[in-house]
């Protein structure tokens, strides 16, 4: 087998692996995140702020802290001719921890520990589509320290850095068992403001830049060419995300928001197996998140939650295989939060995630191209948390 096609494989393999933990991309960092739909950027309600608007931290008094995670499991099925193969039923559990505290009335220091990128596929090892995907996953961990600081009344400005560890495994069958497996480290930065337009009337923004990876790891399999030291780079994109909350009401806190990220960049992916290979075309696309919802007082204690997002697919047509299910999701969310005392709150968030069935023809090693059905793609996901202030 040439070097060539060998490194053509592994980086459809690798691009398709990424474009999991990707295109799938973890954006439910909290149990409010996910009950509204990630409409808070005005709105701060707990240490979570240190990661979803930085800015924010500034109305957080004391010092706060805050230790949860998310449950997701999802379902999805390929369909390949007249047969469809489900995907085995996975699950995974997303930590986070997050930290506050205020320096003056106007500075604020804050630490975020969260994934944005994770999740799995796992297929049975003798179904069609084993050239592409046997089995997927991906892990990152994301640390960041945030500095914020009101420069006027009404309005503060928040930043950091972001340092990244990224892993992933995957595993398929070429005629011949083949697993790849790398890790690396990233850095990137944040940039946030939160600014009271008027006393009812809120707007936070937040740019997350990108971050590149320098992947090193191997390829195993029971012939030369494909057993050895291999090593790619791949590009993150840089994401915005701007958000409205409105006080309506006491008790009534309604918000919108909008992520515009920019998958643009992911365009190549060059993949080296023993420092040999050829770049493979991505071409995804630049995409939009869109999500409306709101929090609700019933008493000073507890708040119910609820709110719906519209996330775009980045995947683009032509490169479409077997490690993600292509299609816009629908979600929609729920939760709700209970202070215990005036130190102790509990949240707790779920969301049903829908995504919606599409119809591709995907590329396989010998060039010809494969009509499939990615049907019946959805995932539920529970998150719970526990703050304290003091």
């Amino acid at each position: 087998m040439r070097y060539k096609n060998v490194t053509a494989i592994l980086a459809a393999l690798t691009a398709g692996t990424l474009a999991h933990g990707a295109g799938f991309g973890i954006y439910e960092w909290s149990p409010s995140a996910i009950a509204t739909g990630g409409t808070l950027l005005g709105n701060p309600r707990d240490a979570s702020a240190a990661w979803l608007n930085p800015a924010g931290m500034t109305k957080l008094d004391g010092t706060r802290l805050f230790l949860g995670g998310t449950y997701i499991t999802r379902d999805s099925t390929v369909q390949i001719g007249p047969y469809g193969t489900p995907m085995k039923r996975q699950s995974f559990l997303i930590p986070a921890f997050y930290a506050t505290h205020a320096l003056t009335d106007r500075a604020s220091l804050g630490l975020a520990t969260t994934t944005e990128y994770g999740m799995g596929t796992k297929f049975p090892t003798d179904w069609p589509g084993r050239w592409s995907n046997i089995e997927t996953s991906i892990l990152s961990v994301s640390i960041s320290p945030t500095f914020a600081y009101a420069v006027l009344d009404n309005l503060s400005l928040g930043a950091g850095p972001r340092f990244m560890y990224f892993d992933f495994a995957n595993e398929r069958n070429v005629g011949v068992p083949l697993e790849l497996s790398g890790d690396s480290w990233g850095y990137g930065g944040v940039f946030s403001l939160l600014w009271d337009i008027v006393p009812d009337l809120s707007f936070g923004l937040v740019y997350r830049t990108g971050v590149k990876q320098e992947i090193s790891g191997r390829a195993r399999a029971p012939i030369p060419a494909l057993y050895g030291p291999g090593g790619g780079t791949l590009h993150l994109p840089a994401a915005t995300t701007g958000g409205l909350n409105w006080q309506a009401t006491e008790k009534l806190n309604l918000g919108v928001s909008a992520t515009f990220t920019q998958w643009s960049s992911y365009d190549k992916l060059h993949i080296r197996i023993n420092n040999a290979g050829d770049p493979d075309q991505k071409s995804w696309k630049n995409v939009w998140r869109f999500g409306a919802g709101g929090t609700y007082a019933l008493t000073d204690a507890f708040n119910v939650m609820a709110g719906y997002v519209y996330d775009m697919d980045p995947i683009n047509a032509k490169h479409t295989d077997y490690m993600l299910p292509p299609g816009d999701r629908h979600i929609l969310g729920t939760g709700f939060s209970y202070a215990f005392s005036d130190n102790w709150e509990f949240s707790l968030g779920y969301s049903f995630i829908y995504m919606e069935t599409r119809f591709r023809n995907v590329h396989a090693p010998t060039g010809a191209s494969v009509p499939s059905k990615f049907k019946d793609s959805n995932a539920h996901m529970v998150s719970t948390a526990v703050s304290y202030k003091f």
